[in-house]
């Protein structure tokens, strides 16, 4: 008689647990989660800002209760205890991992991937055991059931052991301030006040509590029971040996794939970057290994992205127990330390300082930045997490429309051979947040910046006037702008190399508000924008600045493109035609500039010869002349190996390595990435036929100003002509 009672409540329990719980969980997900979160989410990957994986997990949160309280009622009504194994072997740990993988593993790893498909994997076998058992008529699924269930043995002492790090705690926070009793007078308050709202989240709360505190335990039990159940039936029908057998071949691979996926390439990335090469062979046996350092310092930069902290930066296992127990500094950094080894695969061995260690190491290795030529792995990190862009542009806004060029003007002035050109644009801001425009272009080296205004109206007069300043002082004042909250024209042009300039704008204003528009706000929503420049005429026509790369605008074909007065079409895709037509032939003139105490510069135009036709060059002309050849050794320029070849082929034909200045001679000056005056392994060779190009090895980054004092240092007081 008291084993049936004992039984009835055991089972009125089960029913309740069930039931109460996902009463309030549907409650919860079709009330709150779905409308605050869902339409949103559904809007953003549509529009592709958020991975279709994200939007399925989602789903798949959505769906968990659903599908487990249909089939409660249906299939396990008259089964209390298989209420329970749905609940605490399915629904509680499906449920859990889906918010897991929302909000907490951003961007998989390999090993992340393994593990949590794992647990996936187990939860699916588990679910299709509670409804179908095990199938001994089908032998491929009686394997795959004994491949899970394998896997399920491990699963269930992983997850038990690493959740049982919070329960003890939790277990006794809860415990002390239950005696508290200061829950007693919430509790008092939710009644006197008829608070429902309030009486719901303590009655989730609670539920809450008893979950997580027992699903160690039940979870553990369950999947153990579970995997032993079903290896027991292989057993008996397949043969024992053969159950064995498969069982630690599934274990095997497992942990096999397991260590090898949970080595982390960001730590031989930095150990074989440690000490700089400074002979070819080492540095031939580094450029070897490129795909491993590319892949080790991706990593390091990613990792805010791909784990959920740093070994270094991780304590909180040590906190908790120290707060609630006081346990001794020893034991709790045991504690800390064993945690972190459970949790290895998801955490990131480094400190926080590697983002930008991996940043620079890049740069001086693969002589190009980090987060230009990874472009797709930063954007997919970005596109994994829920942090919002701010509106200051930076590399990770690459391709991101933001801005729409609504208007496009450019207009000619021609003075014989060369001319006035302004291009004048206008922005309108497709998001609610302040943004920045930035361009980077070339202009030819004979071209001249005059110019650069921002307005806020078409109007000539209103423009913000520009200042011309130091390159530093330049930049410190505009990203002081940038971070007000009211900022005032902070537009910036840089030149960031030969031909090559850097142009922001910012900030386009927004829309306006609807209270805005309420108010009747004259508030101005566009961004004006004139720059100006001369330029030399050239054979095919006056060039236009050659767009590199730009950031957060883009244009359509709805774009206004208008030339010297007449609107143009046909090029939607690009910001600027490579060069306006002439009117008239022109020939080239001499320009001279009269300064004073008798000093005149003369600009003399020269046929410049293209590099395809650099072997038909008549070098006649030019006697008794001295030349210096300075070789970028960095790594960008392995792409023009073939180039350097065929330069120095050239060399030597016209007799430049034949230390004679009857018909000219050269000196070869062979740069060095390191930046040490000491230490670079620059060099200077006077008899260019001793020289190979085969033999170089490209390597590093080194910026223009570096080669020149690397010249300058060699040279010592020879004279050169060019």
């Amino acid at each position: 008689m008291k084993q049936k009672s004992l039984k009835q409540i055991l089972d009125i329990s089960f029913y309740s647990i069930f039931w109460l719980w996902n009463l309030m969980f549907l409650t919860v997900v079709y009330a709150g989660i779905l409308p605050i979160i869902g339409i949103l989410l559904i809007q953003e990957t549509f529009d592709g800002a958020i991975p279709v994986d994200f939007f399925l997990t989602f789903l798949a949160l959505i769906a968990v209760p659903t599908v487990c309280t249909v089939i409660g009622g249906w299939r396990l009504t008259m089964q209390p205890r298989e209420l329970m194994r749905l609940f605490y072997g399915v629904e509680a740990p499906l449920f859990a991992w889906c918010l897991i993988r929302l909000f907490l593993i951003r961007e998989f790893t390999t090993v992340s991937t393994l593990v949590l498909g794992t647990v996936l994997v187990c939860i699916l076998a588990f679910a299709a055991e509670v409804l179908w058992g095990y199938d001994a008529n089908r032998k491929s699924v009686a394997w795959l059931q004994l491949i899970a269930h394998t896997l399920m043995l491990l699963i269930s002492v992983y997850v038990g052991l690493l959740v049982f790090f919070y329960v003890i705690p939790a277990a006794g926070a809860s415990i002390q301030n239950f005696f508290k009793f200061q829950w007693l007078a919430q509790l008092w308050a939710v009644f006197i006040y008829g608070n429902i709202i309030g009486l719901f989240m303590l009655l989730l709360f609670g539920f809450s509590i008893t979950i997580f505190l027992g699903m160690p335990s039940v979870f553990t039990a369950l999947y153990l029971h579970s995997g032993h159940r079903i290896l027991r039936a292989f057993a008996g029908q397949y043969g024992r040996n053969r159950a064995i057998q498969g069982a630690v071949a599934v274990v095997t691979v497992w942990i096999i794939l397991f260590f090898s996926l949970n080595v982390q390439a960001q730590v031989e990335a930095f150990k074989l970057l440690e000490n700089y090469p400074k002979t070819n062979s080492d540095r031939q046996a580094l450029i070897a290994k490129s795909d491993v350092i590319r892949t080790g310092l991706v990593n390091a930069n990613l990792f805010p992205y791909r784990y959920l902290s740093s070994r270094d930066e991780n304590n909180h296992i040590y906190a908790m127990y120290k707060d609630v127990f006081d346990l001794p500094d020893n034991l709790c950094e045991f504690l800390q330390n064993s945690y972190n080894l459970v949790m290895s695969p998801f955490l990131y061995k480094g400190s926080r300082d590697d983002v930008q260690k991996a940043q620079q190491l890049y740069g001086e290795f693969f002589d190009t930045p980090l987060q230009k030529a990874e472009r797709k792995s930063v954007q997919h990190a970005l596109q994994s997490t829920a942090i919002i862009d701010q509106a200051k542009a930076g590399l990770l806004n690459i391709d991101q429309e933001r801005v729409w060029l609504q208007k496009q003007e450019v207009t000619l002035d021609a003075h014989g051979d060369w001319a006035d050109v302004e291009i004048y644009e206008v922005y309108k801001n497709k998001t609610t947040d302040v943004e920045e425009v930035l361009y980077y272009f070339s202009l030819p080296e004979g071209a001249a910046i005059t110019g650069l205004w921002l307005g806020e109206t078409d109007d000539r007069n209103q423009r913000f006037p520009f200042q011309v300043s130091p390159r530093g002082a330049a930049q410190q004042v505009y990203n002081s702008q940038v971070r007000r909250s009211r900022p005032v024209d902070p537009a910036l042009l840089e030149q960031v190399g030969p031909r090559n300039y850097r142009l922001r704008a910012f900030p386009v204003p927004p829309p306006l508000y609807s209270w805005e528009k309420r108010n009747g706000s004259d508030r101005a929503t566009e961004m004006h924008l004139w720059l100006t420049y001369k330029v030399m005429r050239q054979e095919k026509g006056w060039p236009l600045p050659e767009l590199n790369e730009q950031r957060n605008i883009f244009w359509t074909n709805r774009t206004k493109r208008i030339r010297n007065g007449k609107v143009k079409r046909g090029f939607y895709d690009r910001w600027l035609e490579a060069y306006l037509p002439a009117d008239q032939p022109q020939q080239p003139m001499v320009h001279q500039v009269n300064l004073g105490d008798g000093y005149r510069i003369s600009a003399k135009p020269l046929d410049l010869l293209q590099k395809s036709a650099i072997g038909n060059t008549n070098l006649s002309t030019l006697k008794d002349k001295r030349f210096a050849v300075i070789l970028d050794s960095s790594r960008s320029m392995a792409a023009q190996a073939s180039q350097v070849k065929q330069t120095f082929t050239w060399l030597q034909q016209q007799g430049f390595a034949d230390q004679s200045l009857t018909n000219n001679d050269a000196d070869l000056y062979i740069t060095d990435a390191i930046d040490n005056k000491i230490e670079h392994q620059a060099k200077r060779i006077d008899d260019i036929s001793d020289f190979d190009p085969a033999e170089i090895t490209f390597y590093g980054s080194i910026q223009p100003e570096q080669m020149l004092q690397q010249f300058e240092q060699l040279r010592g007081n020879t004279p050169y002509d060019g």
